[in-house]
Order: structure tokens, then C-alpha cells, then sequence
């Protein structure tokens, strides 16, 4: 997977960061300072509108104590190595450990961009992987140009159930109920979109498998790697080709951590992965919609 470094963020415009978009997904900018609280969230202004979390997701004392009172950046921390913290907020696993994914991959709206900068480095472990899934495309569609027609099936995720509903969104399994009330991992059900609205009821039960990235146009993969079971149409075949590809090297990128560091995701076309970890690591993430988003949820007449 290949990477562009920059070497500190006064150095990276928007249009920067949209010119290389078109050659990658992952920007790494390798700062040689402790960049404040308040330069992250003016240089994450710039590039476009950052979501802010309220108090119903994050209270108001963690984010004073660990972000200092900046809503834009999320305090990742798993409060059972730690210490002390908040559950959910990206924690992961008991051992620190986050599997594949992209938190918008089943949802009908989404940012562009996730940013993660490192304050606190973990006393060992916590590398954070990321896949390049238009790479993938690439490779794949002139040889399977029938992936165009799929879908996402997204009713048996995490789990092999085959739920028959007309839910509004994905079913939730056993997993899904630690998820969301923060034992395991995001709290979801208490995470706001950037128009206020509740992001679980956003979610789909099928979602293209290929879609156009909204911020340079190009058409790429979102596979939710070991996370559902089924394409639609059903297709053995696919799935067990996207599986074995998702496994291959060429497309993933193993990130160790400097302090200091900042990285810019491009999530439409991507997932990312954190190792388990020991000590206690902080790192901030910050979702972004940029102006040219015609998928941005504020838009209302995109979603009637």
C-alpha cells in the first residue's frame, strides 16, 4: 500500500490533501513536535467540516481533561488498560486490539476522511494497519467486471445468522449489544452524525460493493473484510475471491507510531486495524466531511 509522507501539517494544504487522494489512501504526517489540541482542530477546520460529538456520546469532563474541550477530537483510550477513561470511544477489545473496518461501511452517509494523532504512545504494540481496497479494484475488476452488480449483504454481520426483519437498519447480534452500549467498543447507539442524527439509524441492510469516491471521483472497493457473510446476489465464489484478496500484502500498510505523528485516512476506499497494546496510549480520531461531499447528510435533498 503505498503511503505519502509530508513533513509537518503547516506543509499540507486541502488542496493538497485532495491531489494526492488520487494516488493514495493514507497521508502520514510526520511532525517533529507535539502538535497542540487547538493546531489539530484549525488544521482539521481547513480541510473541511469536522463532527463534533456532544455530551450524550462523550461527557464533559473527559473531554476537558483529555482533549481540552475540543469536541472534533475523540480521546481513544481503553479504560481497562489505562486505568480510568470512558467506555466505548474506539477502546476495542481488553487487550486494545480493534479488528477491520471502516466505521461508515454500512451506513447511506458518510465522511471522507478519519484523522488519528498520536499524544501518547503505548509502552509496546498498537501499530495500526490500514488496506487499500481501490488498489484492490483495480486489480479485480477488469478480470470480475460482474462486481459491479453486487451488494454488501450486511443482515448477518459479525455472526452467520440469516435474520428475515424489516428493521430500518442491520439487525443487532450478541456482539452488537456489548458494541453499542460501550462495552467492547463505540457506543454507537449514543453517536451523532454530522446533522445531529443518531448514526445507528443510518445504517443499511445492503450497500454497494463498489462505490465512487466523493471526493475524487474514483470508483473503488468497500469490503468489509471478516466482518458479514453474503453478497448480494449470493455468490460463493466472490466472496471466497474478496476474502483471499483482503489477505494479500500488497495492500496493507503496517503504521508503528511516533509521537507526534498524524495520519489522514481516506475511509470510502479503505479499512484499518489496531494491534493489541500495553500502557497508556491516547490518540485523538477526528471524522471530516469536506465541501465537495455530495453525500454529506446536511444536504437534505440528497436524502428525502
Amino acid at each position: 500500500m503505498k503511503v505519502i509522507k509530508v513533513s509537518n501539517i503547516d506543509s499540507l494544504t486541502r488542496e493538497k490533501v485532495i491531489d494526492f487522494f488520487h494516488e493514495t489512501r493514507l497521508i502520514h504526517i510526520e511532525n517533529k513536535h507535539d502538535v497542540s489540541e487547538k493546531e489539530l482542530v484549525e488544521f482539521y477546520n481547513h480541510l473541511g467540516d469536522p463532527v463534533k460529538f456532544d455530551d450524550e456520546y462523550m461527557s464533559d469532563d473527559y473531554v476537558q481533561t483529555y482533549a481540552k474541550g475540543f469536541r472534533e477530537l475523540i480521546p481513544v483510550r481503553n479504560q481497562k488498560i489505562s486505568g480510568y477513561g470512558e467506555p466505548g470511544l474506539f477502546s476495542g477489545d481488553d487487550d486494545g486490539e480493534v479488528k477491520w473496518h471502516s466505521e461508515s461501511q454500512n451506513r447511506d452517509t458518510h465522511e471522507d476522511v478519519v484523522c488519528f494523532a498520536m499524544k501518547s504512545m503505548a509502552d509496546s504494540g498498537g501499530d495500526t494497519w490500514f488496506m487499500d481496497q481501490k488498489i484492490m479494484y483495480d486489480n479485480l475488476i477488469k478480470l470480475f467486471p460482474e462486481l459491479e452488480e453486487y451488494e454488501v449483504d450486511w443482515r448477518n454481520r459479525y455472526s452467520k445468522e440469516k435474520p428475515d426483519n424489516d428493521l430500518p437498519y442491520n439487525p443487532w447480534t450478541k456482539w452488537d449489544e456489548k458494541c453499542i452500549k460501550g462495552g467492547d467498543g463505540w457506543m454507537f447507539n449514543r453517536m451523532k452524525d454530522i446533522d445531529g442524527e443518531y448514526l445507528i439509524d443510518k445504517e443499511v441492510k445492503f450497500k454497494p460493493l463498489i462505490t465512487k469516491n466523493t471526493i475524487t471521483n474514483q470508483k473503488g472497493l468497500m469490503y468489509p473484510y471478516k466482518t458479514v457473510y453474503n453478497l448480494k446476489p449470493e455468490s460463493n465464489f466472490l466472496f471466497e475471491l474478496l476474502e483471499k484478496e483482503c489477505e494479500k500484502e500488497e495492500y496493507r500498510y503496517r503504521h508503528s507510531w511516533s509521537k507526534g505523528d498524524v495520519i489522514i485516512s481516506d475511509i470510502q476506499h479503505s479499512l484499518h486495524r489496531r494491534d493489541s497494546y500495553t500502557g497508556d496510549r491516547l490518540i485523538y480520531r477526528t471524522a471530516i466531511y469536506f465541501p465537495e461531499n455530495n453525500n454529506d447528510p446536511r444536504k437534505k435533498h440528497l436524502h428525502k
